[in-house]
């Protein structure tokens, strides 16, 4: 039964222009002090709204049934630019889900300092979206 789902790409995980690849274009942000810890309880579910759940990716090479996630670890140790880690399917953008359902468009050249306060929650909780990230939103 499983294996008719997996042959298709499904529209809300798979993003591609061509509309075939089975590829995933959405990561979630794993790892310890996340939204998404190994010991996530959807009915317990108390995330700040400003702690980013999930990032494009562009060409994961993943299927979108398989996990594939950004650990937390390696975005909190990188430096530079948000776009030398993170690849969008846009050249100019990167789009992040926020916990409260907020998906905001940001530029690659964003510095990754500025985003990693909202990967974990103990930094979200002690960070402004809009007064660290606004000033690299893209418009659509």
């Amino acid at each position: 039964m499983n294996r008719q789902y997996a042959a298709r790409p499904s529209d809300a995980f798979c993003l591609a222009a061509s509309g075939s690849s089975t590829d995933t274009n959405i990561f979630g942000i794993v790892g310890p002090d996340t939204a998404i810890e190994r010991s996530f309880n959807p009915w317990d579910y108390k995330s700040p709204p400003e702690v980013i759940l999930a990032m494009e990716v562009a060409e994961s090479k993943t299927h979108w049934m398989q996990p594939g996630d950004y650990d937390v670890t390696t975005l909190l140790a990188a430096t530079g630019r948000l776009g030398d880690t993170v690849k969008g399917l846009l050249p100019d953008r990167i789009h992040v889900l926020f916990a409260d359902g907020e998906v905001w468009a940001l530029s690659p050249d964003t510095p990754i300092d500025a985003v990693k306060p909202f990967f974990t929650i103990t930094g979200a909780k002690a960070a402004s979206r809009e007064e660290s990230l606004s000033k690299y939103r893209v418009d659509d």
